[in-house]
């Protein structure tokens, strides 16, 4: 529902503040939170001084939504203003913006899946294709289900997150595919192709799990030390790939074979 949707999605107000001495994300979260803002979005964002070219200094983004921007806004002055910091502008993100940005993050995802369809397709066959598609696909489904399960909200980061698993799922997959490719070049007779794929598993399996132990162990620190500011973007990519992980060995591979069965069965009956 839109409960789940951002501020990105639903509209709503940034306001930029001035911020001479640098304040933790957690504190700014913490004011909001006590003035009932739960789901602000705050971030920092370079800026260089128009005067001094050289000069360079943050300012602090505070997106909520339409009702909240005041609360927010008087909140933060009042915590922060003996510390320097004040208003300098206020934009209105209108709900016809935030529908379009829905739909442009929509079809990201979706060309991306295209593209790999594609991609597949000319480096290895339709058949692989399917199965590359239906694994990611259901990547995409289950880390953004249980993403919004957990009570997060929807962004344009957690968009590029999920672009991110993606690329990287599909990537366990094409290894995989890869070795099943190379062991039918070289298969000897009477093996099936199911043994094949079962062998191509296991020979590659030490790699995907290592692989994936190691980029989870640099996701897990970021989601434990990385501040709430890039919170929900661990998170997303350690569901992810997780899910990933899984979908390249039990759903791509088996949904490939099942391809492959019915293709047999209707030449056999052609």
């Amino acid at each position: 529902g839109t409960k789940n949707l951002g501020v990105d999605f639903t509209g709503g107000r940034a306001i930029t503040f001035a911020v001479p001495q640098h304040l933790p994300v957690e504190d700014v979260r913490s004011v909001l939170e006590r003035a009932g803002i739960a789901e602000a979005q705050i971030q920092y964002v370079r800026h260089v001084s128009a005067e001094m070219a050289a000069e360079k200094s943050e300012n602090l983004v505070v997106r909520v939504g339409f009702e909240q921007g005041d609360r927010a806004r008087e909140a933060l002055l009042a915590a922060f203003g003996d510390r320097g910091l004040r208003v300098l502008q206020e934009d209105s993100i209108g709900p016809k913006v935030g529908r379009e940005l829905q739909h442009k993050a929509v079809m990201a995802v979706v060309f991306a899946l295209v593209g790999i369809v594609l991609y597949v397709t000319v480096r290895f066959e339709f058949g692989f294709a399917v199965g590359a598609i239906v694994a990611l696909a259901h990547d995409v489904l289950i880390t953004v289900g249980l993403y919004c399960l957990l009570g997060r909200q929807l962004s344009l980061p957690i968009v590029a997150a999920v672009l991110t698993i993606v690329g990287y799922s599909v990537n366990d997959t094409i290894v995989v595919f890869d070795r099943i490719r190379e062991n039918l070049r070289l298969r000897s007779a009477g093996e099936t192709y199911v043994s094949i794929a079962n062998r191509s598993i296991n020979q590659t399996l030490s790699r995907t799990l290592l692989t994936s132990f190691t980029t989870l162990l640099s996701v897990g620190i970021l989601l434990l030390f990385g501040g709430g500011a890039i919170n929900d973007f661990a998170l997303t990519l350690f569901i992810g790939i997780i899910v990933g992980t899984y979908s390249s060995i039990f759903i791509a591979t088996p949904v490939t074979l099942l391809w492959h069965r019915e293709r047999t069965r209707a030449e056999a009956q052609a």
